[in-house]
């Protein structure tokens, strides 16, 4: 438990504990939850993180795996904007596993305009990309306590102009009996420049807990989480296995609701062999209705 609270110490900078930092963190899309499983629970995944997602939610769930995974899912988000998400984790060792990861979120062709004296000429349309791709380390120190680290490299580009950056994530699962908990700190790392704009990456604090019933066939899920640009927000999550290949989730995410006016989200997960199916539910009020599906699955026995 001191290593827990060791880690949100050195790794998270004690102003995010305050307000909200003024101006706006750049890499907004690192902020997505784009896996079904998980944003079918409102986000709460931080202390479960045990499959080949854990890349992304939290690395330290990667030394969970007892064979390898590969995950992805895309579709659709809000107004039209199209993400991609893949990922694939492997144990190295009884004690050991590593990850990849990619999330990609290209926007809608949008109406460019130059400026000539004090009027406006179309000079065309013009899209947003976005890529982050993460490489992850996991160890198992004990039956109890889980660690893990990323490095992420970052690609952003509007129309002919791109940027670089890189950010690093660490993570810590503790587990007792029934109980897991987890620290997350995501996305540290330097300012982006883009052109003469510098914007903060956008920095992040996760506390998390699962509670196991059921011999495990429930859970109840929370994630606090602190971004730097906004305010603390709560993640509600319940997973209920109803039998070997059947799963039915719900969850509730506070900004969601502060923002939106919904903040409930409803999925499912079904398991057919050594392959699986999830699918979320997140409604965004006047902004649509959006529908998430991931496939996984795992190689081996």
């Amino acid at each position: 438990m001191k290593k827990l609270l060791i880690l949100v110490v050195i790794l998270f900078p004690l102003k995010i504990w305050a307000g909200p930092s003024k101006g706006v963190c750049g890499a907004q899309f690192l902020k997505i939850d784009p896996v079904a499983r998980s944003a079918s629970m409102g986000g709460a995944f931080s202390a479960l993180a045990d499959d080949a997602s854990a890349s992304y939610y939290n690395p330290a769930g990667l030394a969970q795996l007892r064979m390898p995974e590969a995950i992805t899912c895309g579709g659709l988000w809000i107004d039209e904007t199209r993400y991609g998400f893949i990922g694939y984790s492997a144990p190295i060792s009884r004690d050991n596993a590593l990850g990849v990861s990619a999330l990609y979120l290209q926007t809608p062709k949008i109406p460019g305009y130059d400026e000539k004296g004090s009027d406006y000429w179309k000079t065309g349309d013009f899209d947003a990309k976005d890529l982050a791709v993460t490489f992850s380390y996991s160890q198992r120190f004990s039956p109890r306590n889980y660690f893990g680290v990323s490095a992420k490299w970052i690609s952003q580009q509007i129309e002919k102009e791109k940027r670089y950056s890189f950010a690093l994530d660490a993570g810590q699962i503790y587990k007792m009996d029934g109980l897991s908990l987890a620290v997350v700190v995501a996305n540290i790392g330097p300012k982006i420049k883009f052109i003469r704009e510098e914007d903060k990456m956008p920095l992040t604090l996760k506390l998390g807990a699962v509670y196991k019933l059921m011999d495990e066939d429930a859970k109840l899920l929370l994630d606090l989480v602190k971004p730097l640009d906004n305010d603390w927000k709560v993640c509600l999550g319940t997973e209920w296995q109803i039998n070997r290949n059947l799963a039915l989730r719900g969850g509730y995410n506070s900004q969601l609701f502060r923002d939106l006016g919904i903040g409930v989200s409803l999925g499912a997960g079904l398991k057919l062999g050594t392959f699986g199916l999830d699918y979320a539910y997140v409604p965004y009020n006047e902004l649509g209705d959006t529908h998430r599906l991931s496939f996984t699955t795992h190689f081996g026995r």
